[in-house]
C-alpha cells in the first residue's frame, strides 16, 4: 500500500516535504494557505510556491481540496456558486502541481436529519459529479469522496457507484467515522470493498476530531488493519496525523504491523 502523510504536519511547507521524504512516504497537500482570509488574492502565488517545493521530491502527490463551508449542492445560489469555485479550483491546483488524487468532501448536514433533505442532496450532489467528473476523465485524475458527518457508508457508495466513473472512488476518514458513525470502521470498510480506494487514518476518542496517532484512541487500529489485509484491498493510506512525533509512531506502527504480516505469510 502506498503510504502518504499529510502537509499539515507542519506549517511550514518545505518542511513537510522534508518529512515526508524522512519517513519514505508521499504527500498529501491539505491547506492552500495558512487562513482563508486572502485565499483568492494568494491561491496562485501559493501553489507556485508549492511548485518549486516538490520539485525534486520523488513522491507521489494527493491534494485535498478546498472543504471550509462548501456545498455544491445548497438551495443558496452564491453559496452554491463560490463551492464550485473551490472546488473548481481544487482541481486546478492538483493539475499544476502533478496531484493523482484529490479528496472532496460531500458538505452533508446530519443534522437536518429528515427524508426529504436526505434525497435532496443524494439527487443533486449525484447529478453535480456526473458533469464534474467529466474533466478528471479528460485530465486521468481521481477524485476521492470523504465521510465527514455521514452516519453510514450507504450515502457516499450509492453516489459512487451511481456516477460509474472509474476518476471518482472512495476515500474513508477512520477519526470522522468513529465520532459521527454508530457503524463502526470495519463495517465500513467491508461494505465499500473493493470501492475504497484511499484513506485517511488517524484515531480519537469519538468525540473530537484530534487526529491522534495511532495508538491513541478508541478505534481498534489493528482490527482495522487486518480487515484490511484480510479482504485484499490496497487503499492508498494518508496518515493525517499533525504532529511530528506521532506521525512517526504511527508510520512504524504501520509498517510494522504489515512487516510482520509478510513474515507469517513466508513461514
Amino acid at each position: 500500500m502506498q503510504k502518504f502523510i499529510s502537509s499539515s504536519v507542519s506549517k511550514n511547507f518545505e518542511d513537510s516535504v522534508k518529512i515526508a521524504t524522512e519517513l519514505g512516504c508521499n504527500i498529501e497537500i491539505s491547506r492552500f494557505a495558512p487562513s482563508l482570509d486572502d485565499i483568492d488574492s494568494t491561491f496562485t502565488k501559493r501553489i507556485e510556491s508549492m511548485k518549486k517545493a516538490l520539485f525534486n521530491f520523488k513522491g507521489e502527490i494527493s491534494l485535498h481540496g478546498f472543504l471550509f463551508d462548501l456545498s455544491v449542492v445548497s438551495l443558496d445560489p452564491l453559496i452554491k456558486e463560490i463551492s464550485i469555485k473551490r472546488f473548481q479550483q481544487s482541481l486546478d491546483a492538483a493539475k499544476y502541481l502533478g496531484a493523482k488524487t484529490v479528496v472532496f468532501h460531500t458538505g452533508y448536514n446530519a443534522f437536518l436529519n429528515h427524508s426529504m433533505y436526505r434525497l435532496m442532496f443524494k439527487e443533486k450532489f449525484t447529478a453535480f459529479w456526473k458533469t464534474f467528473v467529466k474533466q478528471f476523465e479528460y485530465t486521468g485524475i481521481t477524485a476521492v469522496i470523504e465521510n465527514v458527518q455521514e452516519k453510514s457508508p450507504d450515502f457516499i457508495l450509492d453516489v459512487i457507484k451511481e456516477v460509474n466513473s472509474p476518476n471518482l472512488k472512495i476515500s474513508l476518514d477512520t477519526g470522522h467515522v468513529n465520532i459521527h458513525s454508530k457503524i463502526p470502521v470495519v463495517e465500513w470498510i467491508q461494505t465499500y470493498n473493493k470501492n475504497l480506494y484511499h484513506m485517511h487514518i488517524h484515531n480519537n476518542y469519538g468525540k473530537d476530531d484530534s487526529h491522534n496517532t495511532l495508538l491513541k484512541g478508541t478505534i481498534n487500529i489493528q482490527e482495522v488493519f487486518s480487515t484490511i489485509k484480510n479482504l485484499k484491498l490496497n487503499p492508498k493510506i494518508v496518515f493525517e496525523i499533525f504532529d511530528k512525533d506521532e506521525l512517526t509512531e504511527s508510520v512504524r506502527f504501520f509498517d510494522s504491523f504489515f512487516d510482520a504480516e509478510k513474515t507469517k505469510e513466508i513461514l
